[in-house]
This record gives C-alpha cells, sequence and structure tokens, in this order.
C-alpha cells in the first residue's frame, strides 16, 4: 500500500504518514489508532509488530 493509498484510508495527509515512517513526528494514540485501522489491523497487533521490528533493528 501507498503512503497516498494510506494516507486516503486514514484521512491524514500524505506527508505526515512520511514524516512518521522517517521518525521525524511522532503520532498520537489517536493517531495510532487511525492507522491500525487503515492498516487493517487491530492496535495492540500493530504495536506488537512495531516493537518486533524495533527490537531487531536495535
Amino acid at each position: 500500500m501507498s503512503q497516498e493509498d494510506l494516507a486516503g484510508k486514514c484521512d491524514l495527509d500524505r506527508p505526515y504518514i512520511s514524516l512518521i515512517e522517517v521518525a521525524r513526528k511522532q503520532p498520537t494514540i489517536s493517531v495510532l489508532l487511525r492507522l491500525s485501522e487503515g492498516l487493517d489491523y487491530a492496535l495492540p497487533e500493530m504495536m506488537k509488530r512495531v516493537m518486533s521490528r524495533y527490537l531487531v533493528e536495535s
């Protein structure tokens, strides 16, 4: 899914999605919820995936 597609599904701006992706913005809980819904994940599942990726990269 492209950033533009995700932004449309979440009612967010594409540049904001890009800034989150490169860790230049920290989303609020409400934005995380919108992102998880846009990605068709429950918020806890999405956070679990983020944490596992973060632990691998550290």
